[in-house]
């Protein structure tokens, strides 16, 4: 018997063969030993206390701090593992090495949880117009350097390759990504990798029906006029861009017939 606080009150619980735990008709899941010992690990890796590269201690050692038998540490390696927080090599030299965690592989899974949501490119684009511009606005309040540099470069050199209609999408996409990261909101940015997979998807599904060389060079003029007003600091007008910059680019590619996520990734 196990006693668990439910709405305030105590209540008598007992666990089934699934791990759930009964009382008053509410079910409370009682976390595995492997999920605690894995919750404690990822949480000295998140905290910093465990560092990208650092090896984890021997596996006899941490079986004998969380007290726990080999099988449920391995058990908790594989949690680990599967969240891409530790790779694990075998053999006699082998152990656990620590991984930080990777926006990218969040984004990944993200995108393909849209694409069996079967998420249309209508939804897609609503999200970013009430993301982007308001990042756009955030960039231009703090202008940082770095991004601003690589934004400018990006222009110069697509400039040269304007009549690659490939290279012209990677571009577009990576640009709206990077304006995001100048917003300097690490939840935006998180959210901006997401979509960056599925616009430059897109991008490069409509340049594999039509590639318009006036089109893309007008984009690049858009893009030069933004971060005009970010290097101005004007937060209202780069907003206000970037809104009128995305209206534009959905009228175009709705020529193109994709509707769904699903329909631009493959």
């Amino acid at each position: 018997m196990l006693r668990v606080s439910l709405g305030g009150k105590d209540a008598r619980v007992k666990a089934d063969e699934n791990g759930y735990r009964w009382g008053r008709g509410t079910a409370v899941r009682v976390p595995k030993t492997a999920e605690l010992v894995a919750r404690e690990l990822r949480r000295r890796i998140v905290r910093g206390e465990l560092k990208e590269g650092d090896s984890l201690p021997p596996e006899s050692s941490l079986i004998e701090e969380f007290g726990v038998s080999r099988p449920t540490m391995r058990e908790a390696f594989r949690v680990l593992e599967t969240e891409r927080l530790i790779s694990v090599s075998r053999g006699a030299r082998g152990g656990a090495t620590v991984h930080q965690p990777d926006v990218d592989v969040v984004a990944r899974y993200a995108g393909l949880y849209l694409q069996s949501r079967q998420t249309t490119l209508g939804d897609v684009y609503e999200a970013r117009m009430l993301i982007e511009p308001p990042a756009a606005r955030l960039f231009a309040e703090r202008r940082p350097k770095a991004v601003l540099q690589r934004l400018h470069a990006m222009i110069e050199d697509i400039d040269a390759r304007i009549d690659d209609g490939e290279a012209y999408s990677l571009h577009a996409a990576e640009f709206h990504r990077l304006v995001i990261e100048g917003s300097g909101n690490e939840t935006l940015n998180l959210l901006g990798q997401v979509m960056h997979s599925i616009w430059e998807a897109q991008l490069l599904s409509a340049v594999g029906v039509r590639y318009d060389v006036e089109l893309a060079r007008q984009g690049v003029r858009s893009e030069a006029r933004l971060l005009e007003l970010v290097e101005a600091g004007d937060g209202a007008g780069a907003e206000a861009h970037l809104r009128k910059h995305l209206e534009n680019s959905r009228r175009v590619l709705r020529r193109f017939g994709a509707k769904t996520i699903v329909e631009v990734v493959s």
